[in-house]
């Protein structure tokens, strides 16, 4: 205070009090930047302030949405929290509703869906020592006509297969992979009729969608042949020629629909094969894994994890105090040079200021 009652700011003009705030303005900018610079470069501290962080959001309507179609909530149901909005008095707060059990959407018409069923199983078996003999024994199914198997995976700690049977020894495949003591075995039995109705339904409309493109170009064509006729007689050259390039339009346009419909055909003609072959086989998917008490290769394996990760700790020390002080060094060397020089400007700049003060 007593520095400013010195300044006898009361008797200086206009001007110069201007200018004498413009430079304390420019002192404290230039002050708190390289403070901030410091502390950003020291300490990792953003340049953006101390609360700039990210949180991330969280939606309890996604979360509500995903808990309904897990228990089987259907959709639109009415629940706790849409009840509660009604007010306390229409449902007690520790007695919410009870979810409304979904519609089966997926029901089958009719009463022949047993007759297109297929059945699979899924079999897990856990091997005490080496995986290899319960791989064998399920390898050695390959060799039977009745079995054909789809995808094989092999490893040395286990296995993999998928195969199909014939539903007429399906039973005895089943007792060979019961005996090896699976630890978990699950069947899984559902119908294909819809399927199959809806790929014979589309290759219906199709079959009519084509008999009726050919019934149209062979109809167009012995129109336009019957123009031709006349045009031809009559020696009109341009109708002539329209007639011919509507009509090789119309034949392009028409043959190319065609061949798409035949194509579609075709796919869900195959894809209808592949069903009803399903109908006659029983799928199985067995693996089988190793569970060993003591594994001397996962330990050897833990062993160089632990290796890796002392002599990687180990390397950023040295780093860090070899190559981590040199940089510290450097960085004190710049900043006590920066330092020396606002020094060196804040005593010629005072001293300027107190010569222009003066004059």
């Amino acid at each position: 205070m007593e520095f400013i009652k010195n300044l006898h700011l009361e008797s200086v003009s206009m001007p110069k009090k201007i200018a004498l705030l413009a430079v304390l303005i420019l002192i404290v900018a230039v002050v708190l930047s390289v403070i901030k610079m410091v502390l950003s470069n020291t300490f990792g501290i953003s340049q953006g302030g101390f609360g700039s962080s990210i949180v991330p959001s969280f939606s309890y309507d996604a979360y509500r949405e995903d808990y309904d179609r897990s228990y089987g909530v259907a959709e639109g149901a009415p629940n706790y929290n849409a009840t509660k909005s009604l007010g306390s008095s229409f449902v007690p707060s520790a007695m919410p509703l009870p979810p409304i059990p979904p519609y089966p959407q997926d029901v089958t018409p009719g009463n022949d869906a047993e007759d297109f069923e297929i059945t699979s199983y899924d079999a897990l078996i856990q091997a005490n020592g080496e995986s290899s003999d319960e791989c064998a024994s399920i390898l050695a199914l390959k060799s039977r006509e009745d079995i054909v198997f789809e995808n094989s995976t092999e490893s040395k700690t286990g296995c993999s297969y998928t195969f199909k049977v014939e539903n007429a020894t399906a039973s005895e495949v089943l007792a060979i992979i019961k005996s090896l003591n699976p630890k978990s075995l699950d069947e899984n039995t559902y119908t294909i009729k819809r399927t199959i109705t809806g790929l014979m339904s589309e290759i219906d409309i199709l079959t009519k969608k084509l008999a009726s493109i050919e019934a149209t170009l062979e109809q167009a064509l012995n129109a336009y042949d019957e123009i031709s006729r006349i045009a031809t007689a009559d020696k009109d050259a341009e109708s002539l020629a329209k007639i011919i390039d509507s009509k090789v339009n119309l034949i392009e346009r028409l043959s190319v629909e065609r061949i798409n419909i035949q194509n579609q055909i075709t796919t869900i003609q195959r894809s209808y094969s592949d069903q009803l072959d399903h109908l006659n086989y029983t799928v199985f998917t067995v693996s089988v894994f190793e569970q060993k008490v003591v594994d001397f290769e996962q330990i050897g394996d833990s062993w160089i994890a632990e290796l890796r990760t002392f002599f990687a700790g180990l390397n950023t020390t040295l780093q860090q105090m070899t190559i981590g002080i040199l940089s510290f060094l450097i960085n004190f060397a710049y900043y006590a040079l920066i330092f020396v020089i606002m020094l060196y400007v804040a005593k010629y700049g005072w001293r300027m200021t107190k010569t222009f003060w003066n004059s």
